[in-house]
């Protein structure tokens, strides 16, 4: 059973689900309960200095094709009179059906007429008269409850006004928005202006005639720039901007907050209004500031004022001084509440030198006043020192040193605070070419000391190396982390990479070696608290003949039936385990736990083999996987096997023939008692001729397949067969024109008129149609043109469509 106004999807005892159901569910970004239009135009002109572009979006549900219901008199009605409520328009969920297809039967509460669920038979033919569909409600009658032995929920009477379900539908609302849009820059000199005006008109229920009052919505920007900010010693900007109570944006991305610096919260659907201002000096190379001012007002009642300050100074390019001052101000129209937050900043860089030190120290001030005795003040501040080393080009070394305080006061009583301190360092060793060998070895701790808890130290080792000798085919390298923490953690990982690359080539009569050979090695091995592994084997042997083709007379027959040419194959062998994992199991019916052993084991084996020639070329691929997933319940096992086979041969000059078999079988199997739960076989073929000609390529395929189902599950065993069938024809014409059966495609690349145009049809009886138009007026106005339509078997189509007008001064 569908619930489309939820979101639910509820599988009820007489519609069972198996191997021969089949559900299709499709995505959008919109309500799925009407087609969806939108049609788009916009126009611009610009010729660098003075730009203009205006744009009108109309976007929204159509009214008068549903597509999970159909209109009625009583419907229409209540959607009508509900106005812009979502949950105003209400039709009643029940439905008489005849005897024996019904879920539920009218029954008696008291005096009142109430709704009872019907228990199917002993073999599951259901014995109600009514189909019912429930949807939430507050001050319903109904709730929802679990049955153990159908394992499917049910509606039960409890009473008015105490459950949260009642017997009806709630009928979604048609919605459209119109937005128009213009935009304006100007630039002359270092001077640029910006501005932007938006006009919304939203209805949220297209039927009803009521809550219009508010549809309109207004929102404008203006910005200003003199000067660049990365280069000019002197530069300015402004910006203010207003977004009104009812404005709706056309886009659907949620944009950030100004939390950070406005500290204002999220206020949806509200008016806003911005004024923002910056001014960058640059007194000399050496030395910057930055002011910045600004007023933020979101909603009817929160304000918010920033100021901040930022400089830096360098001295002469070893040292580096930078402090920063930023406040907030922020409190409601009724100023009985008002929150000031502070954050001042320094740090110290030393640039050169064999030991580096640098010092940096923040402190963060929050100060809230509710009415007139409620205060509240939190002081966060935090100092960090650190010295970092570079003594020679193979070592590295890093000390850092944190601390941080917290302090709390209410009502001038200072009732809360903690510090900490952070140690964190780290040794980096490199040793570059010692007897083949270039390793790095990299060692970091981090402790923290709180004066409640005991101290907690976190420590890890890496040490990665590559062994590559030289005159030597075959390179190695590995990595090994190890990190551990305390006991109250009880975090201890360790985790080994290692591989192994080479191989050798053929150069003439002999074999030389090739560091970057086909054939590799890979083993990944991580300890926790259990044991993770996974091992690669990959390989490839290629050939190639010395002897033209036609000077062959005898030319060796490659099992693929291909004379001369290159022959390569290659296979590869990866496995992986994980044993044990344990994890804690608890059962709130019986308040116990139990402890689950898991382990898992992939293996997956791959060939592949391919061999050709100018004449043609024909390949080979064969995959076996094996997944066993094993748990206290016994588990499961779950092959699958595949093999394709591909051949492509010149008959003659212009002429190509493709075949292409494959094979795929899958495989779930019990672990315990070796029974087959589910067996699925899928074939496919494809037979190609290929005509190519100087200008044009004619391509024509037929594809055919089948797919079998065996599942032993059943009382009787059941065997699907589907087979399918296509064909498709391709043409090519110089690159520029193109037509394909399956999605007929036919474009044009000339630079005036230019076209391109989509016919199509998908499985499940769809049909689509594209057009898009590229037309050059002349050589400063063109016009493009967009529309897609689709059609989906009884469904009510769906089209969209854009018109866009460009013109070059």
């Amino acid at each position: 059973m569908f619930d489309y106004q939820s979101g639910a999807l509820t599988f009820t005892p007489t519609k069972i689900v198996d191997s021969n159901s089949r559900i299709e569910v499709e995505f959008e970004y919109n309500d799925s309960s009407y087609p969806h239009y939108l049609y788009a135009g916009r126009v611009g002109s610009g010729n660098g200095c003075f730009n203009f572009e205006a744009s009108t979006i109309v976007e929204g549900l159509d009214k008068d094709n549903p597509l999970v219901f159909e209109w009625n008199d009583d419907w229409k009605q209540s959607v009508r009179g509900a106005g812009d409520d979502d949950l105003g328009a209400i039709a009643s969920g029940v439905e008489t059906v005849e005897p024996g297809k019904g879920d539920y039967v009218w029954g008696m509460s008291g005096t009142d007429s109430i709704l009872v669920f019907s228990y199917p038979d002993s073999s599951g033919i259901p014995n109600g008269n009514l189909q019912v569909s429930f949807s939430l409600d507050s001050t319903g009658g109904y709730e929802r409850v679990f049955d153990d032995i159908l394992l499917a929920f049910y509606y039960k009477w409890i009473g008015e006004g105490t459950g949260n379900w009642s017997p009806v539908r709630h009928i979604p609302l048609p919605d459209r928005l119109v937005h128009n849009d213009v935009y304006a820059e100007l630039k002359f000199g270092r001077v640029s202006l910006k501005s932007e005006l938006a006009v919304s008109e939203y209805d949220r229920n297209v039927l009803s005639p009521e809550n219009d009052g508010d549809n309109v919505g207004l929102a404008w920007n203006f910005a200003g720039n003199w000067g660049d900010q990365s280069s000019d010693r002197l530069s300015a900007s402004f910006s203010t901007r207003r977004i009104g109570q009812d404005y709706r944006s056309v886009s659907k991305e949620k944009e950030a907050d100004y939390n950070y610096l406005w500290n204002l919260g999220d206020i949806p659907n509200g008016s806003e209004t911005a004024i923002e201002t910056s001014i960058n000096a640059k007194p000399s190379g050496n030395i910057s500031i930055n002011g910045s001012a600004g007023y933020l007002e979101k909603g009817d009642h929160l304000a918010s004022q920033r100021t901040g300050l930022t400089g830096k100074w360098q001295i002469l390019n070893n040292v580096s001084l930078r402090g920063e001052f930023n406040q907030t101000n922020s409190d409601n129209k009724n100023k009985d509440m008002n929150t000031i937050r502070s954050i001042y900043s320094g740090q110290f860089l030393t640039l050169k030198g064999l030991i580096k030190p640098g010092y940096t120290i923040r402190l963060e001030k929050s100060l809230t006043d509710i009415g007139m005795y409620d205060r509240d003040e939190k002081r966060l501040y935090t100092h960090d020192i650190s010295l970092h080393s570079k003594p020679t080009d193979n070592d590295e070394i890093k000390v850092n040193f944190s601390y941080r305080g917290v302090d709390n006061e209410q009502n001038n009583i200072n009732t809360i605070g903690s510090d900490s301190r952070i140690i964190q360092g780290g040794w980096k060793k490199n040793i570059r070419r010692f007897g083949g060998f270039e390793i790095d070895l990299l060692r970091s701790f981090t402790t923290t000391i709180d004066p409640e808890k005991d101290p907690l130290t976190a420590t890890s080792a890496i040490i990665n190396g590559m062994y590559r000798p030289r005159q030597s085919a075959w390179t190695a390298q590995f990595d090994y982390l190890l990190s551990t923490g305390t006991e109250r953690t009880g975090a201890k990982v360790a985790t080994f990479i290692g591989e192994g690359r080479g191989g050798w080539k053929r150069e003439g009569d002999r074999y030389v070696p090739d560091p970057d050979g086909d054939f590799s090695i890979r083993e990944v091995a991580t300890d926790t608290l259990g044991r993770v592994s996974r091992a690669e084997i990959n390989g490839r042997i290629q050939w190639t003949s010395k002897r033209k083709q036609s000077s062959n007379k005898n030319p060796a027959k490659f099992p693929l039936g291909i004379s001369g040419g290159t022959f390569r194959l290659s296979a590869s062998i990866a496995t992986s385990e994980s044993d044990p994992i344990k994890a804690f199991y608890f059962d709130p019916s019986s308040f116990t736990s139990d402890m689950l052993i898991f382990s898992e084991r992939r293996i997956i084996h791959d060939l592949n083999f391919l061999e050709g020639n100018p004449k043609g070329d024909g390949r080979l691929n064969m995959r076996w996987n094996e997944i066993q997933d094993k748990a206290n319940s016994g588990g499961e096992r779950s092959n699958s096997a595949s093999a394709s086979f591909r051949i492509r041969r010149w008959l003659k000059k212009d002429l190509r023939l493709k075949i292409k078999p494959s094979w795929e079988r899958n495989i779930r199997q019990g672990l315990t008692f070796d029974e087959t739960r589910s067996d699925v076989q899928i074939g496919r073929g494809e037979f190609a001729l290929e005509f190519n000609a100087t200008k044009f390529r004619i391509e024509s395929d037929l594809n055919f397949g089948y797919e079998e189902r065996h599942d032993p599950t059943k009382d009787i065993v059941v065997i699907e067969r589907d087979w399918k069938t296509g064909l498709i024809w391709k043409l090519y014409h110089s690159g520029s024109v193109r037509f394909d059966g399956q999605w007929l495609n036919l474009t044009s690349n000339r630079k005036s008129p230019g076209y391109d145009l989509d016919l199509g049809w998908e499985i499940g009886n769809n049909f689509v149609v594209s057009l898009n138009t590229d037309y050059n007026l002349n050589n400063n106005m063109k016009l493009t043109a967009l529309y897609r339509g689709r059609w989906r078997g009884n469904r009510a189509p769906r089209h969209e469509g854009m018109i866009e007008m460009t013109v070059t001064l």
